[in-house]
């Protein structure tokens, strides 16, 4: 019979390795090691549920792959990031967002397709739309949102993904950023592709990293783009700093056109940087603007721990959400 150890090598060789197993198991795992031909097939449905794995292959003792998804997945924005590369992490993206639609308790209600329409319900309460308004109104609309945070370093991860589970759209970010603005715009950009009906029953649409906010590839992406860029700033053009500004006086141009427009200081800064191609000056002053900020954390210990109905999961399934998630 094959030994634990022996399993966890054959998963390491798809680049899930025994480090980052050890933190996910489950903690049985770490109490005894099991010994029995059923304790085996039970660890082997875990890692084929929790982490996308086929478990055929895990059963048969051949080389390990990742199972099949519901549908062949759109990969957006690969420039950067190569689509083959992407494959791992949406099999795993996919298997979470499973995790977090059984947890939701907020029945899923569309969002509106003219972003015009969102950007005012946002807004009712005055302000600017920012990261945490945004997750209240996904949440309230159950579309749950979290971030993978926990992730297995040598594989490739997007900035975002959208999928449907069975009806409900999940989104799940996948950025390293940790700025509230850069989220926004991935948030808003996910959000987008739902509202404009670009993802069909249990269909992913996954974003690769890349950056700057770069010219969208196809149609889809440019709709996304509209849309977000429409909710964040509204539907017209707007003014950001002149591109031969620096230091004090790009900050406080920042500060005033900001509240002019209506839009975050954070944001005008990405745009001040997409419109500028300033990206270094308009990246220090993102930082200005939101020191000490810490998204992934943010989206999770804030909005995903408290929305998340953890009793709809088991015990083990729970632990391993919790652990990806860094809660």
């Amino acid at each position: 019979m094959e030994s634990v150890q022996q399993l966890l090598r054959r998963v390491a060789k798809v680049g899930i390795r025994k480090p980052y197993l050890e933190r996910v198991l489950p903690a049985w795992v770490h109490a005894y090691q099991p010994e029995t031909p059923s304790g085996l097939v039970e660890l082997k449905v875990h890692l084929a549920k929790e982490l996308g794995l086929d478990l055929r292959s895990l059963d048969e003792g051949r080389a390990v792959t990742f199972g099949a998804l519901p549908s062949v997945p759109k990969f957006k924005r690969t420039r950067a990031t190569s689509a083959a590369s992407l494959e791992p992490a949406a099999s795993m993206f996919y298997s979470l967002a499973r995790a977090l639609s059984a947890a939701t308790r907020v029945p899923y209600s569309p969002l509106p397709a003219d972003p015009a329409q969102m950007r005012a319900e946002l807004l009712a309460a005055g302000g600017t739309v920012t990261l945490p308004r945004l997750l209240t109104y996904l949440w309230n609309h159950g579309i749950p949102v979290a971030h993978y945070s926990d992730w297995p370093a040598p594989l490739s991860r997007p900035s975002g993904m959208a999928v449907d589970v069975d009806g409900r759209p999940v989104i799940l970010m996948g950025s390293g950023r940790r700025e509230n603005a850069w989220h926004a715009f991935y948030l808003a950009h996910e959000a987008g592709h739902i509202a404009r009906g670009h993802l069909g029953q249990n269909e992913l649409i996954v974003d690769g990293e890349e950056e700057g906010v770069g010219p969208a590839e196809d149609d889809q992406e440019r709709e996304a783009d509209v849309y977000a860029l429409s909710v964040l700033g509204g539907p017209q053009a707007i003014a950001t700093p002149a591109a031969d500004i620096r230091g004090a006086e790009l900050e406080r141009n920042l500060r005033d056109l900001a509240r002019e427009q209506q839009v975050d200081r954070g944001h005008l800064a990405l745009r001040y940087g997409m419109d500028s191609r300033q990206w270094p000056l308009a990246l220090m002053a993102l930082q200005r603007i939101e020191p000490g900020s810490n998204a992934p954390v943010f989206i999770n210990g804030d909005y995903a721990a408290p929305n998340l109905d953890w009793d709809r999961l088991s015990e083990e399934r729970s632990e391993f959400v919790h652990r990806v998630l860094a809660l």
